[in-house]
């Protein structure tokens, strides 16, 4: 009797589902990266039980016609490619065309489409991949998908997934980055029929106040771009011309206790990248206590045939031809810019007879009558230490050996 049997299609689409799906946050982000890849301006999000019961996009992209709307399910049927050289020349994020398979198979979905040139649009339901309905409705020009119940019929995947917590801070993450990366694009967020986030399109500094904190986008430094890199200037193979940084970073005022808002973007691509992440960290060397972080978002641009998106399922991760380069790179970027900053702040310190009132009037201290005040040694601390930077930088100002960046590393930052 033979033993090697072979799996029928459904249940082969169950097991691969496993490589693309793993929680209720890797379902957002492919139909994230379907609206994107559709044009859509403007994105609604909707999710209950953190994705577990519902997650819902609704989208003004191009939408499908009918025959697309029931290829879109098939397993590797994509409009992106026609063979494998096509991955090297790609800038969709979407193009396996296995991502919409996968869910439908493991879950209950609803599509409700609708293009540009049909005056009627396409309904489409199905449940563990097989189809249940199939309508012709009115809507709007774009898409509607709903993916209901999450492993419903694969009960040893739904009881490993994380609480409700745990996900939720998954989906928000993924959320965040593609607010960031799309500063065109006006996104809204639901929660358990609740409007959390409502984000216009705007300016990337813009974004990071209608994502986290009023004041933050006031407190951010614009990255480098014309990098002084003097360890790659005298090697003759070292070409960085078709490397591009951009992006924001944090004063050294700023730190969190955790990377949660270091986000790191390969050609328009949220990626997890350790080596990157501690490139950004290590710029701030001597300015963040130790276990904090800052404050990160940073995009980079480099030739597509110098890195490959294809080495994770889920399109999480990228692998560099020359990693070493690019986390240099970004290492000296956040470093001068650092520099640059610290630079301006104490070349503009008043003199030292005058730095009790500027003192009396930073944003700690602003209600305070500073003339009023018992001073003690204890609170003399900032005082003081203003007074030595700034002595420190008057005599050094005419040493052409003078370094910030060597004097920002030997400060503690009050």
């Amino acid at each position: 009797m033979n033993k090697i049997k072979q799996l029928s299609d459904i249940e082969a689409r169950k097991i691969a589902a496993g490589e693309v799906v793993e929680r209720p946050a890797n379902v957002l982000k492919e139909l994230l990266e379907n609206s994107i890849d559709a044009g859509a301006t403007k994105i609604d999000i909707y999710l209950e039980d953190a994705g577990k019961k519902l997650i819902r996009l609704v989208d003004n992209g191009c939408g499908m016609s009918k025959i697309d709307a029931e290829l879109c399910f098939a397993h590797h049927a994509t409009s992106k490619l026609t063979q494998v050289s096509d991955l090297q020349s790609l800038s969709t994020y979407g193009f396996r065309g296995e991502a919409l398979s996968s869910i439908s198979s493991v879950s209950r979905v609803i599509l409700i489409t609708r293009e540009l040139n049909s005056a009627i649009g396409t309904k489409i339901e199905l449940a563990a991949g097989d189809l249940v309905w199939q309508s012709s409705v009115g809507c709007t020009i774009g898409t509607d998908l709903a993916v209901h119940d999450l492993f419903y019929n694969i009960p040893a995947r739904l009881k490993f997934l994380k609480k409700t917590e745990t996900e939720w801070r998954q989906m928000l993450t993924l959320f965040q980055a593609f607010a960031l990366m799309h500063t065109q694009v006006h996104f809204r967020l639901f929660s358990d029929h609740k409007l959390l986030y409502n984000c216009p399109a705007v300016e990337l500094q813009d974004r990071l106040t209608q994502l986290w904190d009023t004041n933050l986008s006031d407190q951010v430094l614009k990255l480098v771009t014309n990098i002084n890199n003097p360890s790659n200037s005298n090697n003759k193979h070292n070409n960085n011309s078709n490397l591009q940084l951009a992006g924001l970073i944090s004063v050294p005022q700023i730190e969190r206790y955790n990377r949660n808002q270091l986000f790191l973007f390969v050609n328009k691509r949220w990626v997890r990248n350790i080596g990157l992440q501690k490139a950004i960290i290590k710029g701030y060397a001597g300015l963040l206590p130790e276990g904090r972080f800052p404050v990160g978002i940073v995009f980079i641009e480099v030739d597509s045939h110098e890195l490959d998106i294809n080495i994770h399922p889920r399109k999480e991760e990228v692998l560099f031809l020359h990693a070493h380069k690019i986390e240099r790179l970004v290492y000296e970027a956040v470093k001068q810019t650092l520099e640059q900053y610290v630079t301006k702040k104490f070349n503009s310190q008043p003199s030292s007879a005058s730095l009790t009132n500027v003192w009396a009037n930073t944003q700690l201290n602003q209600n305070l009558n500073v003339n009023s005040l018992n001073f003690k040694p204890a609170n003399l601390t900032s005082l003081e230490l203003d007074i030595t930077v700034s002595s420190l930088v008057n005599n050094n100002k005419n040493n052409k050996n003078f370094n910030s960046h060597e004097l920002l590393m030997a400060t503690t930052w009050p």
